[in-house]
């Protein structure tokens, strides 16, 4: 009887090891964006294709622009082909969350509703906010656009600025930054809301346009957006983007495409 009860309380304490043992394992992880871009050799960079300054579209079909750069960079760093994935404003977020691209590098704001939706990286420029009018009829200060039919690219910053900032104004909105500023061009609204490298480069290259004479508003970081939860492929992007503006790359690449250096702000 010593001898069962013995053997029974052996096969108990065994029962009981395997079991901690197993519950203390850790659950395999998921494939890294990192690994899965390595063994393909190919990077998915979502972005805009009319964004002045940042990334536009030509008739050669080729991408310029300060972040058409960077994805360019990144791809050259991870050694792997590039392929552009054209969004919109609003698609951006989206485009992420649907498995699209790997990466968004879209002149992308890392707002605190957007963060609950995709991660985002160190930022790797920053803007303000301004407005474009025609020459015929500028607005001298922000508050005169209170009665305003104001231009924005749908579900960006500026349209949420103006939404919140001009409740008794008319606010239109385009999926492309191209439709909304031909819409100024025409006369069909008084001012159109952008990123302030953006509008100071329309104003340069178009005649019978004026950047507002007003501060800018709501400057902040844009960043790259990814999907949640891959820890590894937001290491290495920070990483990237900590070399590039750390070397004086990402600096280089800007004055390129804006005749100025990066905002104080991101330079060491």
């Amino acid at each position: 009887m010593k001898k069962i009860l013995t053997i029974v309380l052996a096969l108990t304490m065994i029962l009981a090891l395997a079991a901690c043992g197993s519950a203390a394992s850790p659950a395999a992880e998921t494939t890294s964006t990192l690994d899965t871009v390595l063994s393909s050799g190919k990077l998915r960079v979502a972005i805009i294709p009319d964004n002045p300054g940042w990334s536009v579209l030509g008739s050669d079909n080729e991408y310029t622009g300060y972040d058409a750069d960077i994805a360019r960079s990144l791809a050259d760093a991870l050694g792997v082909k590039l392929e552009f994935v054209n969004t919109d404003g609003a698609g951006r977020v989206p485009t992420i969350q649907s498995g699209k691209a790997d990466v968004v590098i879209a002149c992308l704001t890392a707002t605190n509703e957007r963060a609950k939706l995709v991660s985002f990286t160190d930022p790797y420029a920053a803007s303000g906010i301004l407005g474009l009018c025609l020459d015929s009829k500028v607005f001298e200060s922000w508050d005169d656009l209170a009665t305003a039919k104001i231009a924005v690219p749908r579900g960006s910053t500026n349209d949420v600025f103006a939404t919140e900032a001009y409740p008794d104004a008319e606010i239109v909105r385009f999926d492309q930054i191209a439709d909304a500023f031909t819409a100024l061009k025409t006369g069909k609204v008084d001012v159109l809301l952008e990123e302030d490298t953006t509008v100071n480069d329309l104003a340069e290259k178009n005649e019978g346009l004026t950047v507002m004479p007003v501060e800018q508003q709501r400057s902040s970081y844009l960043c790259m957006a990814i999907p949640r939860g891959d820890s590894i492929w937001m290491d290495y992007l920070n990483n990237f983007i900590r070399n590039g503006l750390y070397s004086g790359d990402f600096n280089e690449i800007y004055k390129t495409h804006f005749s100025h250096d990066l905002p104080s702000m991101l330079i060491y």
